[in-house]
């Protein structure tokens, strides 16, 4: 990989929150603020001044997470944050490019973060990129903290990052079930994304390490009883990956039996687009709104095939499949998160997103881009 050139490194600062004697050997840990403002770029260097329409969703709902965890309410009055979420954005994304991150790391590395920059704020720089070497140990094999220097950014040594590793790892709760925690990392994160998405093609991927196979083709499956809309949602898809492979079901017995004979031959699917309405066939005429709902939570519906999914999905102790990312496309989605009965919400929740209807360009951009681990 060919390193990013980088501005040298400012006067000695550290991190405010933090005890003198727990940041010793610490020799400086710098904001970030402004490090990607008007500056020259390369085909391997990104700034928020020269977007490029392959910026990662994760990226920009990086920057945008990052800003709300610096300054909570504040993130969304008074002075507006857009510059410095476009900046952190952008130095996300050349992180996900130079370092050759995969949505995995991506995810991790803002859940090693969360605690660094509320600690370390408004030391954002620092604190991502002990969360970046951090999360992307945690989800790969052959990663050293020197990478980051040699192909992310020299503002800090090696030493200066392990010493901030080393703090972060002393103070990072590790009591909960850590594949659980990634998960609701990358919900968060992809819920971020769903409410700033960015406009244009799909990202592109990060060039494959040595050795390492291209990735599969998209695998999707959409679940509707009405046939415009697997049209629809079918062109979405293609529209952005025209080599995907997109199953159509119209009933949850269909979608149940797919997905099973998916996993007999270990065939990963990597979205799933549900619909909540599958088998009502009450006539808005007759019913009325109330009705109507009630009809389509009692009939089988697309909570039921999250619920089957979820109960179905492989063992991780013996089978290398992941659980699909599950968005639930209803125009209940509104009611649902209000008027649901209690007994369902658990379904509910083992659908990632619950998204209203009808899906758009920007949105299926989002759930492609990601889907994958």
């Amino acid at each position: 990989m060919k390193a990013a050139r980088h501005m040298s490194p400012p006067e000695t600062d550290v991190p405010k929150n933090v005890e003198p004697n727990t940041i010793e050997g610490i020799d400086w840990c710098n904001g970030g603020r402004h490090y990607f403002v008007n500056r020259p770029t390369d085909k391997c260097e990104i700034t928020f001044d020269d977007p490029r329409p392959e910026m990662h969703n994760l990226s920009r709902a990086t920057g945008c997470a990052i800003v709300r965890l610096m300054l909570g309410d504040e993130a969304h009055a008074g002075e507006d944050m857009a510059e410095l979420e476009r900046e952190i954005a952008a130095y996300a994304e050349l992180a996900r490019h130079n370092l050759c991150l995969d949505n995995s790391s991506m995810a991790a590395a803002v859940m090693f973060a969360q605690p660094l920059i509320k600690k370390w704020s408004p030391r954002w720089k620092f604190a991502y990129t002990v969360g970046l070497v951090l999360g992307t140990k945690f989800t790969t094999e052959g990663f050293w903290t020197v990478d980051v220097v040699k192909h992310l950014t020299d503002e800090f040594s090696v030493e200066t990052l392990k010493k901030g590793e080393e703090i972060a790892l002393m103070d990072y709760d590790f009591g909960a079930n850590m594949s659980q925690r990634w998960f609701n990392f990358r919900n968060a994160l992809i819920h971020v994304a769903v409410e700033n998405p960015l406009p244009g093609p799909v990202a592109a991927q990060p060039m494959l390490l040595p050795g390492e196979a291209p990735p599969m083709p998209l695998h999707v499956m959409i679940v509707d009883d009405s046939p415009h809309v697997l049209t629809l949602h079918s062109s979405l898809i293609r529209y952005f990956q025209p080599d995907a492979r997109v199953h159509t079901c119209t009933s949850v017995p269909e979608a149940v039996t797919y997905w099973e004979d998916c996993k007999l031959k270990s065939d990963q699917v990597h979205l799933v687009l549900l619909d909540f309405n599958l088998e009502c066939d009450g006539e808005e005429s007759v019913l009325n709104e109330q009705q109507l709902f009630q009809s389509v939570v009692e009939a089988p519906n697309g909570l039921d095939v999250a619920s089957a999914l979820d109960k179905k999905r492989p063992d991780a102790q013996t089978d290398f499949m992941f659980r699909p990312l599950i968005a639930l496309v209803t125009s209940y989605a509104n009611r649902m998160r209000t008027d649901l009965p209690e007994e369902l919400v658990g379904k509910v929740q083992q659908c990632d997103l619950l998204l209203p209807k009808p899906m758009n360009a920007r949105w299926a951009r989002v759930l492609i881009e990601c889907c994958a681990v």
